[in-house]
């Protein structure tokens, strides 16, 4: 009788223990309890040195530029002072890297054309400038503006059907057959010549606004996407001054992916992408 009194006294203290050790383990970071993890800054990406850029000469070879200012903005400016951009210029596509590729009235995308598309809420991207994309907006949402994407990737199917359906209104307004189908693909592009179909372009507004207005470019979020939209690797695609060389109505929403280097390039030397690649062809 001794014997079991002093065994089931044992297993109460090992019970009490145990108990105690899962009441109080929780609060020691490393046990139960799962360690915060720490806090992270959100810093503006720096533009690191290329290590090697594309540039597409006028032969076609591929070739690497040593430092970001080698061609400074003094050379540009005189190349384009010796050299007029030519309308209907058409890119080698073939032979540009995918960010670089243009879609315009002149060049139109291939019919076996594919991409890979990741979901950013409600929409879609391509896959390969997502991370990109993301930084921007969350590094604007640090800084109070609200930036969201109100269209993104779009099907040729829904291009076609927005495009008739401008061609419609115009239509309805009194223009021609020819003079609807012109006015239509300066406002929508014609499908297969919307870089929505090329999957790198977005449009941007300010949060609770569903509406896509020239009035964007005057707040604080349009004003801040034009200055620093380079940093994440996109472009303002079509400026109000460069009506005449996009062929599209300013559009101060439609903001596209072309990587750091390249998009950091255009910035700092005025130039819209037709330009850009029209300046790499001859070089």
């Amino acid at each position: 009788m001794k014997k079991l009194m002093i065994i089931f006294s044992t297993l109460g203290l090992v019970l009490v223990a145990t108990v105690a050790i899962l009441l109080f383990l929780p609060d020691f970071p490393g046990f139960f309890a799962a360690e915060p993890a720490p806090a992270m800054a959100v810093l503006l990406p720096e533009l690191p040195p290329p290590t090697q850029p594309v540039v597409v000469g006028e032969a076609g070879e591929a070739r690497g530029l040593q430092e970001h200012d080698r061609y400074t903005h003094q050379t540009i400016q005189d190349f384009f002072t010796q050299n007029q951009f030519p309308e209907g210029f058409v890119a080698d596509n073939s032979i540009l890297p995918w960010y670089l590729k243009l879609v315009n009235r002149y060049n139109v995308m291939d019919d076996d054309f594919e991409i890979e598309l990741a979901y950013i809420g409600q929409r879609y991207f391509d896959a390969r400038a997502t991370d990109a994309l993301f930084a921007m907006i969350d590094y604007a949402g640090e800084l109070d503006l609200n930036i969201v994407v109100l269209s993104a990737y779009r099907g040729i199917s829904h291009q076609r059907w927005l495009f008739n359906n401008q061609v419609q209104r115009r239509l309805d307004a009194g223009d021609t057959q020819e003079q609807a189908f012109e006015a239509a693909r300066r406002v929508v592009a014609y499908p297969g010549t919307s870089e929505h179909n090329l999957g790198l372009a977005v449009d941007l507004a300010v949060r609770g606004t569903y509406t896509l207005t020239e009035a964007f470019g005057q707040t604080d979020e349009g004003l801040w996407l034009v200055e620093n939209a380079h940093r994440f690797g996109f472009v303002l695609r079509y400026p109000y001054y460069k009506q005449h060389i996009t062929n599209i109505i300013y559009e101060p929403w439609h903001f596209r992916y072309v990587s750091e280097y390249h998009a950091t390039v255009m910035f700092e030397n005025d130039l819209v992408l037709e330009e850009y690649l029209f300046w790499l062809s001859l070089r």
